[in-house]
């Protein structure tokens, strides 16, 4: 959200929420109420699996440069860190190259 900002880029709703007022916090209780939330909004999807998760388990290349590598790339433009972004990048490049495997044990990289 802050390279979308620091760039201009208007954001669409999704599934007719506006993300950036939950989650583009300023203080410590706005960022415990979306912790909280998130979780809550997810779990209708959790059985859902992604486009991309589903070209990696099929050995294939997925689009994580074309989402989160964007976000990498504009946020050098503009000076805004993405720690988390790149560490995703990172990981799935890791997983495409056979380096690790898809499981949730790869949560244990972010800890940044």
């Amino acid at each position: 959200i802050d390279v979308g900002h620091a760039t201009g880029a208007t954001f669409a709703p999704v599934q007719g929420k506006n993300i950036t007022k939950l989650f583009y916090y300023t203080n410590p209780i706005k960022r415990a109420v979306a912790t909280f939330l998130i979780p809550i909004a997810m779990k209708k999807h959790a059985l859902l699996k992604s486009g991309m998760l589903k070209d990696v388990e099929n050995g294939k290349k997925c689009e994580i440069d074309f989402i989160d590598g964007v976000v990498v790339k504009k946020g050098k433009s503009v000076d805004v860190q993405t720690p988390l972004c790149e560490k995703i990048v990172e990981i799935v490049h890791g997983i495409e190259n056979g380096l690790y495997e898809t499981s949730y044990q790869n949560v244990d990289f972010f800890n940044l």
